[in-house]
């Protein structure tokens, strides 16, 4: 029995080494690599669980393969010819262009985002008018309509857009619809079921099992994108749920801003559909013609199309939001549900806020996670110190993910969080024109009607076990 226990704590200690120097390898903050060796000596079943099911990363390795083919190799080296050629033409000329190169170039370089020009972009605000202006392209549709969201939830918003889908795949339309498997767990079988008797091809993104649990978990799509006949594009934080529209019975109403986009720009959310359709079906349609038709100038807007995930080598979208707020000179203004920025970019907006750059940041007052709720407020008092002015949205939730940097503004799925930074496959618009920079801040600036300004001092002075909750909370940040 002696030799038992013996061989069993050996084995134990093995293991946790094993774990242990895994974490280690991986080569990520240190602050990260602490907490998960802190969390797997304290408590190592459930830390090695968590570790293997949450924290392991697989940036740099093979675990989605589409980035590797020679097909989208050759879709890269395209892409860094054509920033090229823009180099040498369009930012030479434009002062908007001109004061972003160094942006431009870097998603260029570590995400192969091209620079489109002559976009015609339509702000679309809240559930209603989004879904209405994809409900009515959609009937437009006469040959194909890609589709493509983190949640689709059953309700009176998914069955008439399920309904629609059908009758344009009984009138001719190719009709690909991708659900997340995580986001979109609750959706039953026997809607699956009606939707692929209707004909539509529909596939979950790492569907929930075993082996995928144990595997991919940790890895999810939170993209939203609508792509009709290759020339009309949609993209933003609204989902396919009823609470877009009617609200959400605790959080209130869903304030949420999504976007129409025309012109180049929508062969780039094309091409991220695409990519994810390789991965869940096996089918490789990035060279199909019809699915890429030539398209022309529809207005005047310079776009590039962010898309972010594990996958690649960089974390692109984190450099990309670092790169707009330490090169913004005039102003800042951040709208985010989910706000755990770690260091890089605290750093930044504290760095822009103290170089005498207006930051604002609005948050919603209420959270659907109350540890999300913590952690968001234990970085408030440092920005506040700095000079950044915090502001709560109290009419109901507000899911909108947007930058605006002078006259760059971002919209899509990524928060401003590690999460979406590091483990979550995410897409976002990056639109270079100061009309809709100033129509996005101004609809922000609305919102701060439904706001208050959080007050440095009357924070500072908040309940002690308010202050320990945050630094605990913190502390687990890197777990997150």
């Amino acid at each position: 029995m002696e030799i038992l226990r013996i061989l069993g704590f050996v084995l134990y200690a093995v293991v946790l080494a094993r774990v242990i120097l895994t974490v280690l390898l991986e080569r990520g903050s240190p602050a990260r690599s602490l907490a998960w060796t802190l969390f797997i000596i304290v408590a190592p079943v459930i830390g090695i669980g968590s570790y293997f099911l949450f924290g392991k990363r697989v940036r740099k390795r093979r675990l989605f393969q589409i980035k590797h083919s020679p097909e989208v190799e050759a879709f890269h080296r395209y892409v860094q010819s054509q920033h090229e050629n823009y180099d040498r033409s369009d930012i030479a000329r434009d002062p908007i262009l001109r004061a972003n190169n160094r942006l431009i170039a870097l998603l260029a370089q570590n995400g192969y985002s091209l620079l489109t020009a002559g976009n015609k972009v339509e702000v679309l605000q809240d559930g209603t008018v989004t879904f209405q202006s994809i409900m009515e392209a959609i009937r437009q549709a006469e040959q194909s309509i890609s589709i493509l969201y983190y949640i689709i939830e059953e309700g009176e918003m998914a069955d008439q857009l399920f309904a629609l889908l059908a009758q344009k795949k009984k009138e001719g339309v190719v009709v690909r619809v991708i659900f997340d498997g995580f986001g979109s767990w609750f959706l039953s079988r026997t809607f699956l079921k009606k939707i692929r008797a209707s004909g539509i091809d529909i596939h979950p993104f790492v569907p929930l099992s075993i082996w995928r649990f144990f595997n991919k978990i940790n890895y999810r799509n939170h993209r939203k994108i609508v792509v009709v006949d290759g020339r009309i594009g949609f993209t933003g934080g609204i989902n396919i749920s009823d609470k877009y529209i009617h609200g959400d019975p605790e959080l209130g109403h869903w304030r949420d801003t999504h976007l129409r986009l025309e012109g180049p720009a929508v062969s780039g959310l094309q091409f991220v559909f695409l990519t994810d359709w390789y991965f869940v079906s096996g089918k490789y349609l990035i060279e199909q013609g019809d699915l890429f038709p030539r398209l022309q100038a529809q207005g005047n807007t310079y776009a590039q199309i962010i898309a972010g995930g594990p996958n690649n080598t960089f974390a692109n979208i984190k450099q990309q939001y670092f790169a707009m707020i330490t090169g913004a000179h005039r102003y800042v203004i951040m709208a985010t549900p989910y706000f755990i920025p770690g260091e890089n970019i605290l750093f930044a907006m504290k760095t822009a806020a103290l170089s005498g750059v207006h930051v604002r940041l609005i948050l919603p007052y209420n959270s659907d996670s109350i540890i999300l709720k913590w952690s968001v407020r234990a970085y408030l008092e440092e920005l506040m110190e700095a000079g950044v002015e915090v502001f709560f949205y109290y009419n109901g939730f507000l899911h909108s993910k947007i930058i605006i940097a002078d006259d760059v503004a971002s919209i899509g799925t990524a928060n401003v969080d590690e999460r979406s930074f590091e483990h979550n496959f995410e897409v976002n618009a990056l639109l270079y024109d100061p009309v809709i920079s100033r129509e996005l801040k101004q609809q922000l600036e609305a919102d701060l009607v439904n706001c208050k300004q959080l007050d440095p001092e009357a924070f500072q002075k908040r309940p002690r076990r308010d202050k320990i909750r945050e630094s605990i909370v913190r502390l687990l940040e890197p777990l997150l």
